[in-house]
């Protein structure tokens, strides 16, 4: 009589398996897995109701194991900066250049000038806490009628050379934050809407120094005194 051998179960077919338990009959794993230091570890659960949610299980745990083990870490999430935070940023810097250049000569001194509180309002406009690669040309428009609409309720209506200057500050702001923070550095600054052809309706106006120098000038010469 030929005495049949018994087949041997293919390795790792019990892996998988469903096993009884006191509370019922459940689906787990039971697998050796290489850890970073070369050894290998057992893990056994069985807590699960189908064979479907154990075999998910094991992937994970065998995902996570050679992750582990050549190092392979997942990507950091970048935090996305807020305007605030780059309007801040970019203050900063221009307050600390305004004194570091300032000197005994200085006869007209603003710890904020004009231009950096245009872009303070700015910020206010746009909203603080709303993310910087979120910002369109759009939004540029929106705050020339916003502008606009100001100088007249103020009874002094504002020039288009005068809301571009204030555009040129936030985009400075802006390209100076796209240097700064990571999460910007694909991000483009908007164009403005309004070309450069607007400076043309300019009235500048003159600082102590600038008059003095002229003055002085007048006076080197007899033909421009005023007689």
């Amino acid at each position: 009589m030929k005495i049949r051998k018994k087949s041997r179960r293919p390795k790792g077919a019990a892996q998988i398996r469903k096993e009884k338990r006191a509370t019922g009959d459940f689906w787990g794993y039971d697998v050796w897995i290489r850890q970073p230091d070369g050894s290998r570890k057992r893990y056994r659960e069985f807590t699960f109701i189908t064979k479907a949610e154990a075999t998910q299980a094991l992937a994970l745990l065998r995902t996570n194991g050679w992750k582990s083990r050549y190092g392979v870490r997942p990507q950091e999430q970048i935090r996305q900066t807020t305007i605030k935070e780059a309007i801040e940023s970019y203050l900063k810097v221009a307050k600390a250049s305004l004194l570091a250049n300032k000197t005994d000569e200085t006869t007209y001194w603003r710890e904020t000038p004009g231009h950096l509180r245009t872009l303070e309002r700015w910020a206010k406009f746009a909203g603080p806490n709303r993310h910087v690669n979120t910002l369109t040309k759009d939004d540029f428009v929106f705050w020339i009628a916003a502008e606009t609409e100001r100088g007249k309720l103020n009874g002094r209506p504002l020039k288009k050379s005068s809301i571009r200057r204030g555009l040129n500050t936030v985009k400075a702001a802006l390209n100076h934050a796209v240097g700064t923070f990571p999460d910007l550095k694909s991000f483009q600054v908007p164009r403005s809407p309004l070309t450069k052809r607007v400076e043309e309706e300019r009235d500048r106006v003159l600082s102590d120094e600038e008059i003095a120098k002229i003055s002085s000038a007048l006076c080197s010469k007899e033909e421009w005194h005023v007689p």
